[in-house]
């Protein structure tokens, strides 16, 4: 997954851009969330960073059911996520790599949005970063287990989850067990379904 993310939210909505920013932030490798409240205020910015990802509600940013050129032109090597509030209209997706919506769970936004970071780079398959133990482990913590529970079920001892866990967060690159559950899924290790309605807490 790239390290050091840096995220752009252009949402007119205070709400929403700052609910989707706060549920990014748990995502570790990020480590920037800018937010724009239009595509003219971004534009009298000046702003010349380079981002990974945007996401960018289509409002304000189209000419007529596509984005406006200069919208593509200036993010035309960066992760494309359309933020639908209203009634979509099916020729926009062309002009994204996906879209989110209202009505979207916060471990689906979070989900969606950590697959295409981590597409970015060509890394190992996780079968080549972690031991067959430490893939173990980290099922168990996907799935909201506590060091207690996956030792129980693992038959080892706690001091040696919590080794597992550390070496897991090293290689990995990622500190909450929010983030470790949310790999999972995109290395496909556990099913979404299964942590879909409560993405699991940093137990201890």
């Amino acid at each position: 997954m790239t390290q050091n993310c840096k995220i752009l939210i252009i949402e007119p909505s205070d709400i929403i851009r700052q609910g989707l920013a706060e549920i990014l932030r748990s995502i570790s490798c990020i480590e920037k969330i800018d937010q724009i409240e239009s595509w003219e205020t971004f534009l009298a910015q000046k702003n010349e960073k380079n981002y990974d990802l945007v996401l960018l509600n289509p409002l304000g940013c189209c000419r007529g059911p596509r984005l406006r050129p200069q919208v593509l032109e200036k993010f035309e090597s960066t992760i494309l996520i359309g933020i639908i509030t209203t009634i979509y209209h099916r020729n926009l997706h062309q002009d994204y790599q996906d879209v989110i919506y209202l009505s979207d769970m916060e471990a689906e936004v979070r989900s969606l949005v950590v697959r295409y970071l981590t597409q970015k780079t060509e890394k190992p398959p996780v079968y080549q970063l972690l031991s067959e133990r430490e893939i173990d482990v980290l099922k168990q913590m996907a799935l909201g287990l506590s060091n207690k529970e996956i030792a129980e079920t693992l038959h080892i001892s706690t001091h040696t989850v919590i080794s597992h866990r550390k070496n897991i967060s090293n290689k990995l690159g990622i500190r909450t067990t929010s983030g470790m559950a949310i790999y999972a899924v995109t290395a496909k290790l556990i099913d979404a379904s299964d942590i879909l309605n409560d993405i699991p807490k940093n137990r201890d």
